[in-house]
């Protein structure tokens, strides 16, 4: 089932379908541990497959869906001057994963930078969506009164969705934040 699910990420990523309903189900259904490896490795493959085929195969297609975004070209300026960080900043926003690996497959961007932020971010970003479908899980058990939690259990789970909350929040802003200094370096 795993590696059905690996498969599945990889796909869904190439089809260009938003993979965050996909993140949470997965976290619901596998727990945070499996869950966890099965986004990571999935989005490691689908992105790299991704970004390869937007600059190979998909090349004329990625450039007619991606290439007149304005913010596309800002990036492509801006990562002449600081690749890593610009790729970081691309790899931690919050925008579609189609234009964030097609995207930078059009860019000037070295395939080892891309290769290193994606490795980095997805260390950390992986987590974010597949916690907040593990939690949901626990929180079913909670409401259905199958699986009992002491008052210990409770306080943990609420301060683990708290937390979660918060750092989509920090995400979002400083998202922001940083398109907006790519736009003003370019």
């Amino acid at each position: 089932a795993a590696v059905a699910a690996v498969v599945l990420v990889v796909a869904w990523i190439l089809s260009l379908l938003p993979l965050t309903p996909l993140e949470v189900t997965i976290g619901f259904v596998f727990g945070m541990g499996a869950g966890y490896i099965i986004v990571f490795v999935g989005k490691v493959i689908g992105c790299i497959a991704a970004f390869f085929l937007g600059r190979t195969l998909l090349h004329d297609w990625a450039q007619r869906q991606f290439g007149k975004n304005e913010l596309l070209g800002a990036i492509d300026l801006a990562v002449r001057k600081e690749p890593y960080r610009i790729c970081f900043v691309m790899r931690l926003a919050y925008i579609p994963i189609s234009l964030k690996n097609f995207g930078l497959a059009l860019v000037s961007v070295d395939t080892q930078v891309y290769m290193v932020s994606l490795f980095c971010v997805e260390l950390f970003n992986s987590s974010v969506l597949v916690a907040i479908g593990s939690t949901a899980q626990d929180f079913g058990s909670l409401i259905s009164g199958k699986d009992p939690k002491s008052p210990l259990q409770l306080a943990v789970m609420s301060l683990g969705c708290l937390c979660l909350v918060g750092l989509l929040v920090y995400l979002s802003v400083a998202t922001r934040r940083a398109l907006q200094e790519v736009r003003k370096a370019a």
